[in-house]
């Protein structure tokens, strides 16, 4: 049974709440869109304008709180009831929907990267330094593009939020522990001193 969501009538937000680690919601799923409306259209809409206020160069729909918008008849474990968006705002806007990479290089590359779920803390990931992204619009017209440097480093991060994976997970081993840890800490700080 293909999901689908309700239409709903409320008020446009304009800038959504982002939700901060240990939020286990970052954790979750983005569910496909299938249905490209005037709901989706409105919450890309504001997904640009957070990117903007943020001054981010990406945002996945998973890093914001649970839209009223979307009804789903059902979820299935480990999702949550966002769709799959990802604006990626770096050499020019795209709105993307149901993104995935179908292909990369060989070549890796580590670069300090941030995260607005995980703020106050760089991250050091091994990327591939080319991908392949496919993608539909917000018509549902499908798109495939490569994208190189730190347009590919950004595609990868956003799609990783897309399946519930923080960009610490990416840290090998032990050096994971400790980002968690440092995170706690720097957070710890901030809300003390405010």
């Amino acid at each position: 049974m293909p999901l689908i969501y309700k239409n709903t009538k409320i008020k446009q937000m304009a800038l959504l709440k982002i939700l901060i680690a240990p939020d286990k919601r970052l954790l979750k799923k983005s569910m496909p869109v299938e249905i490209f409306d005037k709901n989706l259209k409105d919450f890309a809409a504001d997904l640009i304008e957070t990117i903007n206020n943020e001054q981010a160069s990406g945002i996945a729909s998973i890093q914001v709180e649970d839209d009223p918008r979307f009804k789903y008849d059902s979820i299935p474990d480990g999702y949550r009831p966002q769709p799959s968006i990802v604006i990626i705002n770096i050499d020019e806007l795209i709105v993307a929907v149901n993104p995935k990479i179908i292909a990369h290089n060989n070549e890796m590359k580590c670069n300090s990267e941030g995260c607005l779920s995980v703020p106050n803390l760089r991250i050091d990931i091994e990327r591939y330094t080319k991908v392949t992204v496919e993608y539909q619009d917000l018509n549902g017209k499908t798109h495939t593009k490569e994208y190189d440097k730190w347009n590919a480093i950004c595609w990868q991060h956003e799609i990783d939020h897309l399946n519930g994976i923080l960009a610490p997970e990416r840290a090998p081993g032990m050096q994971k522990l400790l980002l968690w840890k440092k995170f706690e800490q720097i957070n710890k700080q901030i809300k003390y001193r405010r």
